[in-house]
C-alpha cells in the first residue's frame, strides 16, 4: 500500500503523453484521460473503502498504477465495487473497463474475460474451528460442507477425491456464522 510521507504524494507519478497502439483499448482509456475500475469494497488489504469513503487496499493501488502508465490520474479513476459474483458481468456489460479484485485467472474464466496477470499469486487454506480435531489433514473433507464465497473459486479438487459439497454464499459475518455452525439456510450444492 502507498504510505504517504510528509512532502510526498501517495499517488504514483502519471505517464506523460504515453503512446499505445491505435485501436487498442489502453489507446482508448489514455486519450479520455478516465478509467473505470472494478474492485472489492470489503476485502481488507485489497480493497475496501477507507475511513474517508475511498478505496483502499493492494488493488487499488495496482489500479492506480496501471491507471498512471495509462497517463491517467488517480483522482481520474471511477471506482466500482465489484463482488464476486459481478466481476465478469460488469465487464460484459461495460460498467468498468477493468476489474482488479482478488480474481483467479481459470479455463471458465478465460472463455469470459481476457487477464493481464497474474499480478499476486495466493493459495487456498481451509479454515476449521480451533477445537475441531476431525479434520487434520485434506482427505477428511470429504463428504462435509465448506463453504466459499458467491462467485468465488470453488473448494479445490486436490483437497480429495471425494469432492465436499459446498455452500456459496456472500461474505458476511452472518454467512461465515451460519457456515462455521452448519446452519446455512442455503442448500449445499455438490461441487
Amino acid at each position: 500500500m502507498w504510505r504517504h510521507h510528509p512532502g510526498t504524494t501517495s499517488d504514483p507519478t502519471v505517464a506523460e503523453k504515453p503512446t499505445f497502439a491505435a485501436g487498442t483499448t489502453m489507446a482508448k482509456l489514455s486519450s479520455a484521460g478516465t478509467i473505470r475500475i472494478g474492485t472489492k469494497f470489503d476485502q481488507p488489504l485489497f480493497g475496501q473503502v477507507g475511513l474517508d469513503g475511498k478505496p483502499v487496499g493492494f488493488d487499488v493501488e495496482m489500479g492506480k498504477l496501471i491507471a498512471a502508465k495509462l497517463g491517467i490520474a488517480a483522482d481520474k479513476i471511477e471506482w466500482s465495487e465489484t463482488v464476486s459474483a459481478n466481476r465478469e458481468p460488469f465487464i460484459e456489460q461495460g460498467k468498468v473497463d477493468i476489474v482488479i479484485a482478488t480474481y483467479t485467472i481459470n479455463d471458465k474464466r478465460k472463455q469470459v474475460v481476457s487477464f493481464a496477470g497474474p499480478y499476486y499469486e495466493a493459495g487456498q487454506a481451509l479454515m476449521v474451528n480451533k477445537d475441531n480435531t476431525s479434520i487434520t489433514k485434506p482427505e477428511d473433507v470429504a463428504g462435509k460442507k465448506v463453504c466459499s464465497v458467491t462467485g468465488s473459486t470453488r473448494p479445490r479438487r486436490s483437497w480429495t477425491s471425494t469432492r465436499p459439497s459446498s455452500c456459496r454464499q456472500p461474505l458476511t459475518p452472518l454467512a461465515l456464522s451460519r457456515c462455521a455452525t452448519s446452519r446455512s439456510k442455503r442448500s449445499p450444492r455438490t461441487t
